[in-house]
């Protein structure tokens, strides 16, 4: 693709930085799949009695995130297309179809440290005058402790291509901002979609949200609260029961997940492979780790729901989601489960397919 700046000299500063923001992305996936992987074997090995002490899965734990962070160098240059010209925040992207995407960077949905409070804005241009657009959140992985809303800009470019308002987004991250600090992330975002409805044309009858790995797994949480009394949501909240903003939700009309983690329930009761993230471990902190789960919180009134897994995904096992897409099926959700033959979590994640099914869902599920 083909980017125009909205000045004139940016063109000459993009054709240098282009290299740069491929290196970013490369390497954020790799360290995304190197925390992943790292994770996973300790989850084991823990599980086996392999580690001797919380100590060592602490401090391994530790080592696995400074892996996933980007040196100050790198991160510089990856970053270089968010923060070059902060007066330039708009762009227009010639994709290969012939059609044009409106971009929109660094809108801030909540006002948090460092950039987790920030979202892109994907726009059909031109975008149609006579009618709004449907528009859905995207959530990105990395485990809850890593990854950045720019993983998923060529999943928003598609949407942006075929109709719709696509909003990627950040959200504060693990160890450092434990659940359910994501969770409420993720809804203070619908809230900014919300108030942007006359700004974007935005349609907030046709809401929906796509998710993968760790955003898969607050996608699928937080659709599977929304219709659950509101008790059990500020259980997975820091929002109070009286807080007004839960009637300020928009209500979520379909949902696309990919390798979502979905119980925490099944983990033995001493282990503490997700204690970075849920506290403790789940014989300590049981309503935690039910509170986390969306399967815990499957009911009938739950959006149409897409699952795209890897056959060989043993970071989330297929299990995850087929036992999700099972207890939706038995209350009489509309659900779909696309296995993707012999592909990995990350595979599955760059595969072509992934993001064609997740648009053809949405298709089926929002346009009118």
């Amino acid at each position: 693709m083909h980017c125009y700046e909205a000045h004139p000299k940016e063109a000459e500063r993009t054709a240098i930085r282009r290299p740069l923001r491929m290196g970013g992305t490369i390497l954020t996936l790799l360290s995304i799949a190197i925390l992943s992987l790292i994770t996973t074997t300790l989850l084991i090995e823990e599980a086996s009695g392999q580690l001797r002490s919380r100590q060592s899965f602490r401090e391994r734990i530790k080592t696995a995130i400074s892996l996933s962070q980007p040196t100050p160098e790198t991160q510089q240059d990856a970053s270089s297309e968010l923060d070059a010209d902060s007066s330039s925040k708009e762009t227009n992207v010639n994709q290969k179809s012939g059609s044009t995407v409106r971009v929109l960077r660094d809108e801030i949905y909540q006002d948090t440290e460092g950039r987790s409070g920030r979202c892109d804005v994907f726009l059909p241009a031109p975008q149609p005058s006579d009618k709004s657009l449907p528009v859905v959140i995207l959530v990105h992985g990395g485990g809850w402790v890593s990854g950045d809303k720019w993983n998923l800009k060529g999943y928003a470019h598609q949407l942006a291509e075929k109709g719709f308002a696509a909003i990627t987004i950040n959200y504060r991250h693990a160890p450092k901002h434990p659940f359910p600090k994501q969770v409420d992330d993720v809804r203070q975002a619908m809230l900014w979609t919300v108030k942007q409805e006359e700004r974007f044309q935005l349609d907030l009858n046709r809401v929906g949200m796509f998710g993968y790995s760790a955003g898969g797994h607050l996608t699928a949480l937080v659709a599977s609260l929304a219709n659950e009394s509101r008790s059990t949501q500020t259980e997975a909240s820091e929002w109070s029961e009286k807080d007004p903003r839960w009637q300020e939700l928009p209500k979520i009309q379909a949902i696309c997940i990919g390798g979502p983690p979905c119980n925490f329930e099944l983990l033995p009761p001493n282990n503490t492979s997700m204690a970075f993230f849920l506290g403790d471990s789940r014989k300590n902190a049981p309503d935690i780790y039910r509170a986390a789960s969306p399967l815990a919180h499957v009911s009938a009134g739950d959006p149409p729901t897409c699952i795209i897994h890897g056959e060989s995904d043993i970071m989330v096992p297929l299990k995850s989601s087929q036992r999700f897409h099972q207890a939706q099926i038995a209350v009489g959700v509309k659900s779909e489960l696309i296995v993707l033959p012999k592909q990995g979590h990350m595979l599955a994640f760059l595969n072509p397919k992934t993001a064609d099914e997740m648009v053809r869902h949405f298709q089926k599920e929002l346009e009118q």
